[in-house]
């Protein structure tokens, strides 16, 4: 990585009281939250797959629901699936959240395949609290929607982000936006939260393929080394301990101020 170690940058920042702290590399802080629900279902006369389940803990990596049901295995099957998932991701370039869902039915597209038709759900709640390591004037995010059969398969998507600790909501979001640049000018400490709400739902009968789907990514870029170096600098400079001045100068002090 070319920037300084992360060790080196823990103390320049406070947790928010209250804050339940997970650390990864030593520089990111975040809390996390999230349920989820998925039923699928192809009608083939059995019963619908259903799944659930919540957690309060992330570490890198994902949380994930997911519901398949399938008329059998292979090529000739028909699948209806419902998946919410929940992810967060750090790399040298920052910190990464994210949020998807997806809703559909696949029939096979092989002669003499199943099709009988399918319907799936599937809600997902997430909340991220992250606690900026740094000053950071602005983030990157989009919110993906796919829905192209509304008549079919539809849904709703959520997104808002708010700084916390100043006690601003920063954008709420339920259309398509993509790649967007989001002003925050947040301080070192800040604690960002981002809430999504995401839920889909359809059914349909024997026919082409239909789905819905809506994903939204978040990051959090690390700045420029130089100024991550500037950082560090000015923090050692403001804890370099005082000479003090009662104190007369030793003579070699002396003899090099001649």
């Amino acid at each position: 990585m070319g920037f300084p170690k992360a060790a080196f940058l823990t103390g320049l920042f406070v947790v928010a009281p209250g804050i339940s702290v997970a650390q990864a590399d030593g520089i990111w802080q975040w809390t996390f939250e999230g349920s989820a629900s998925a039923t699928a279902n192809v009608l083939d006369g059995g019963p619908p797959v259903a799944r659930s389940g919540q957690t309060d803990r992330l570490d890198e990596g994902s949380f994930t629901v997911s519901a398949t049901d399938q008329t059998g295995s292979g090529s000739l099957s028909a699948i209806a699936s419902a998946s919410g998932r929940s992810s967060l991701g750090i790399n040298d370039k920052g910190l990464g959240v994210g949020t998807r869902l997806d809703v559909g039915y696949l029939p096979s597209f092989f002669p003499g395949g199943a099709n009988p038709g399918g319907e799936a759900m599937a809600e997902i709640s997430s909340m991220f609290e992250v606690v900026l390591p740094f000053d950071m004037e602005e983030m990157i995010y989009f919110l993906d929607i796919d829905e192209e059969h509304p008549d079919v398969f539809s849904g709703s998507a959520l997104v808002v982000i708010e700084n916390v600790t100043q006690a601003i909501t920063l954008v709420e979001q339920s259309q398509d936006i993509t790649g967007t640049i989001l002003p925050i000018n947040a301080l070192a400490g800040d604690v960002i939260r981002i809430t999504t709400t995401m839920s889909g739902q359809g059914m349909a009968g024997p026919g082409s393929a239909r789905d819905y789907g809506a994903i939204f990514r978040a990051r959090f870029p690390i700045p420029e080394p130089s100024a991550v170096f500037l950082l560090l600098v000015g923090c050692a400079i403001a804890h370099r301990p005082k000479r003090d001045s009662s104190r007369p100068l030793n003579r070699q002090t002396r003899v090099a101020r001649r």
